[in-house]
């Protein structure tokens, strides 16, 4: 998946995806091993433009704001964790794994947070809310799904930077 970190812990019980520097989730080769099409078929047409059309111009405008003219840095596509095996500390130790890879290279880490949950999470470790946005609101439910009305789902786009935490 172009050139992704995949971490795992517990024998999968949480994962992490890590885009490393100079390489995008937002291309074919990466879009459509990683579920485009089913993501389609979810979500609707409409879901899937508003994930695409909508969600990629406001992740790169925070992330132009939070990275500070940073071009290399690593990006956590994904993490997560089986509900059974949370309270662990599963996802700080993946976060605290890509931190150390970044440290080592002087590089930032970007990464949006999707639930209050995980925001905290993230703050715990260091991470910097840039900015926070609501995409889909009146039209999708906080997971995504299409739903008239609906509060849409929140983004926290959230950067860490190596020198901030030495």
């Amino acid at each position: 998946m172009n050139d992704a970190l995949f971490l795992e812990t517990e024998n999968y019980s949480s994962a992490a995806v890590v885009m490393p520097p100079e390489k995008r989730v937002d291309n074919p080769w990466t879009l459509i091993p990683a579920g485009l099409v089913g993501m389609v078929l979810r979500l609707g047409l409409k879901g899937g433009y508003r994930m695409l059309g909508e969600y990629s111009p406001l992740a790169d405008s925070m992330k132009a704001k939070g990275l500070k003219g940073a071009k290399r840095y690593y990006y956590v596509f994904f993490l997560a964790t089986n509900k059974t095996a949370r309270g662990k500390g599963l996802s700080s130790s993946l976060l605290q794994r890509v931190q150390t890879i970044a440290r080592s290279q002087g590089l930032p880490v970007w990464l949006e947070a999707t639930t209050e949950y995980s925001w905290k999470l993230y703050s715990h470790l260091g991470f910097e809310t840039v900015e926070q946005v609501t995409l889909g609101s009146d039209v999708s439910s906080s997971e995504g799904l299409q739903q008239q009305g609906g509060e849409g789902v929140p983004v926290w786009g959230m950067v860490w930077f190596p020198e901030h935490h030495s």
